[in-house]
């Protein structure tokens, strides 16, 4: 048996032994989740770590595909400062 490792940063599934390779979020449920504690939409980090809600200032962390949307354990989103 050959054993392949993912890329950095690239996420493979394994079920019972063969490679399922990288399964993004589905688009329709994206579209209808909303952020647990303002009920406010969500957006999708363009490299899918994390869901942002811009109304409350919290990033939602998605680990193994599996959005984490316990609010306390979201992280504050970390404003960029403006370019000169």
């Amino acid at each position: 048996m050959v054993s392949q490792r993912a890329p950095p940063g690239e996420q493979r599934v394994t079920v019972f032994g063969y490679n399922l390779g990288h399964m993004p979020l589905n688009k329709e449920l994206i579209d209808i989740l909303a952020c647990p504690k303002c009920k406010g939409p969500l957006t999708l980090r363009p490299d899918e770590s994390a869901f942002e809600c811009p109304r409350c200032q919290l990033a939602y962390a998605v680990t193994d595909d599996i959005p984490n949307f316990i609010i306390e354990e979201a992280q504050p989103l970390v404003k960029q400062p403006l370019a000169k």
